[in-house]
């Protein structure tokens, strides 16, 4: 389906606005000043059951609700009325910070501990830093195997549906199949879906989170982990 004014999502909006140039169609350059001026209008936001939402001071909210106003509120564009709400969104960003750094000093010293345990050939081939951020990375990750399944498909099947959190997939299904793909076959859909996740990744939140804060290749964390 052709994307018009009328048609415009705030999706395609930041895309158009964020993009250069040069990786942009005549079609989607024309759609610029709507796509700014969707944005700049305040919350214009898909209310949607399979958009994430996080907790922030005030309540749950909306990881696109979050965006809108984190981005918005960069340029200078939050209303009297979203003030509170722009508040807690500086908030959760703040504490997410600071987990950052709390993680990130306890891998410090997690890497100053494991020099005198027994991982000696592994720290000799790739580092007690690498060792420990892989390990810390697979904690985190393996939620219901997803990191397992990333490895596997990485460095064995191939198979790139597993490198995505099968809920955020279905999901994405789900909203896909609400709009423009409506008349599309299951099989089909599931197809279009996997072409599409790179366009998307407001939308794996936990598959992209998971995809790329691995800082190193995935033959090294399968060696890491699993010893092969």
């Amino acid at each position: 389906m052709t994307v018009t004014a009328a048609t415009l999502d705030l999706t395609t909006a930041y895309y158009i606005v964020d993009t250069e140039d040069s990786y942009l169609t005549a079609e989607e350059l024309a759609l610029r000043p709507a796509a700014e001026a969707l944005i700049n209008a305040g919350p214009v936001v898909e209310e949607n059951e399979y958009v994430k939402t996080v907790e922030t001071s005030i309540g749950p909210m909306k990881m696109d609700r979050l965006w809108d106003l984190h981005y918005r509120g960069e340029n200078g564009n939050i209303s009297d009325d979203e003030l509170n709400e722009y508040l807690a969104v500086v908030e959760y960003f703040e504490a997410e910070g600071a987990e950052k750094a709390a993680a990130e000093e306890a891998r410090k010293a997690r890497v100053a501990e494991m020099e005198g345990e027994e991982d000696e050939e592994l720290i000799e081939k790739f580092g007690a830093e690498s060792v420990a951020a892989v390990r810390d990375w697979y904690e985190t990750h393996n939620v219901d195997g997803l990191a397992d399944s990333y490895l596997d498909a990485m460095v064995d099947s191939g198979v790139m549906e597993d490198t995505l959190c099968p809920n955020e997939l279905e999901a994405f299904e789900a909203w896909l199949a609400e709009g423009e793909l409506s008349d599309v076959d299951e099989d089909d859909l599931h197809e279009l879906a996997m072409e599409r996740v790179s366009e998307h990744e407001d939308r794996f939140p936990v598959s992209y989170a998971m995809i790329n804060s691995l800082t190193v290749e995935a033959e090294v964390a399968n060696e890491i982990i699993h010893g092969f």
